[in-house]
């Protein structure tokens, strides 16, 4: 037969089944609830998080963070998704994504805020390694390209002359053009 729990130890266990942090606010930016998880990962005990400001426990601030999603969620009533990097107690810095959503009563005010953190540091290096290989490979294709244009005026200088004799045209049309525009602006003077 199924264990039944009270609802308030019910909700403890379902939220600390979730690995990633999970954290819960008033509209004061107090933390009501957390899960073990959030605890595990600010190095402290779950109790001495509830109670306190989120932008004192989670950031050594004595006001509301400048950008904070947790106050978009009180303001507009809708969830907020941001990725920023976190650093954490030990000293390490982790990219993070994190996800707030709105909770409301029966009338559609929002009263509380729950805040789910996930932890996507290897995501973000294997995206950077991508980025990297992918400028290396353009770079090398880049390279090829200017490799063989310049074997190309190599074999022909008529095309260097060529090519060096268009950019001195352009420039000067453009120079024309500039000093045309001038002498009609001071004609209208």
């Amino acid at each position: 037969m199924a264990e039944t729990l009270p609802k308030e130890q019910f909700l403890s266990r379902a939220l600390d089944s979730i690995t990633d942090p999970l954290v819960i606010y008033d509209r004061n930016y107090r933390i009501v609830m957390g899960n073990q998880a959030l605890a595990n990962t600010y190095q402290v005990d779950l109790e001495q998080l509830i109670g306190r400001n989120c932008y004192e426990a989670f950031h050594g601030r004595s006001s509301v963070c400048e950008a904070c999603h947790i106050g978009d969620v009180f303001r507009t009533g809708e969830s907020q998704r941001r990725e920023k990097v976190v650093p954490l107690p030990d000293g390490r810095l982790r990219h993070c994504e994190i996800r707030a959503y709105p909770v409301k009563d029966a009338e559609g005010t929002v009263i509380q805020a729950i805040e789910h953190g996930r932890d996507i540091s290897e995501r973000k290096g294997l995206e950077d390694q991508v980025k990297a290989k992918e400028r290396i490979e353009s770079l090398g294709v880049a390279a090829e390209n200017v490799k063989g244009k310049v074997a190309s005026a190599f074999r022909d200088p008529r095309l260097l002359i060529a090519s060096a004799q268009q950019r001195v045209d352009d420039h000067a049309a453009r120079i024309s053009r500039s000093i045309s525009r001038t002498i009609a602006r001071d004609r209208e003077l």
